[in-house]
């Protein structure tokens, strides 16, 4: 089985093949300041290329639904929709929270990724492994770094680009109970997605690609302006 992961929830953008055989075949991540409408089919095609295959070769297409950069989040999706669309594949989305989660397999403490989410919040919730599962124990939600600190009890693993901003705040406030990883850990990978998305591809849990959606958590900031004109 071979599927292809999408991760534009953030600047670091990423394409991914995985199959169920030989793990990653490939993995392209490009952080620049080029928007991913410019990089992203690009990116697509060098995979391809790479690793000698082709979208008719994959059985599903995995991607991040959210939350996370709006403009990112529409246009991965949209990217994802024309391709299954185009090739007649089954979609697949996926939480971004999650596949950040998910790239600290089996840690021994809760886990709370955390995305910047700009206005002084940050996207986040938090997780847990319970044996061989991963368990959210908190819905997704956008708030202010103060109002989780406050949720944070015990020792936790923080991770994502919402550290860049406010690891300092954590650290001081939290001190022995807030944990860090390095940085490769504080974006979500597209191989992660892709593994999460071929485990329900083989359940058979995609999404029409209709009605799939970003997640948003939050209105963006063009709703907000057309609520107030």
């Amino acid at each position: 089985m071979l599927v292809l992961g999408i991760e534009t929830a953030t600047w670091m953008g990423s394409i991914a093949l995985v199959n169920d055989q030989m793990g990653v075949l490939a993995a392209f991540n490009v952080n620049s300041t080029a928007s991913h409408s410019e990089r992203l089919l690009p990116a697509i095609e060098r995979i391809f290329h790479e690793t000698g295959k082709n979208l008719q070769d994959c059985d599903g297409i995995c991607i991040s639904i959210g939350p996370g950069s709006f403009t990112g989040l529409r246009i991965g999706l949209a990217t994802a929709k024309g391709l299954a669309f185009a090739a007649n594949k089954p979609l697949i989305g996926v939480s971004t929270l999650e596949t950040l989660a998910n790239g600290v397999p089996m840690a021994r403490v809760p886990i709370c990724p955390v995305i910047d989410a700009r206005k002084k919040e940050v996207f986040t919730t938090i997780y847990e492994w319970r044996k061989n599962e991963l368990v959210r124990l908190a819905p997704e939600m956008a708030i202010p770094p103060q109002w989780l600190i406050q949720k944070i009890s015990k020792p936790t693993l923080l991770i994502g680009n919402g550290l860049i901003p406010y690891r300092d705040l954590f650290k001081k406030a939290l001190q022995e109970k807030a944990l860090f990883l390095s940085d490769a850990f504080n974006f979500p990978r597209a191989s992660v997605l892709a593994h999460l998305g071929m485990k329900r591809l083989i359940r058979n849990e995609t999404s029409n690609p209709e009605d799939l959606v970003p997640v948003y958590i939050r209105p963006s900031e063009a709703e907000i302006n057309w609520k107030q004109d």
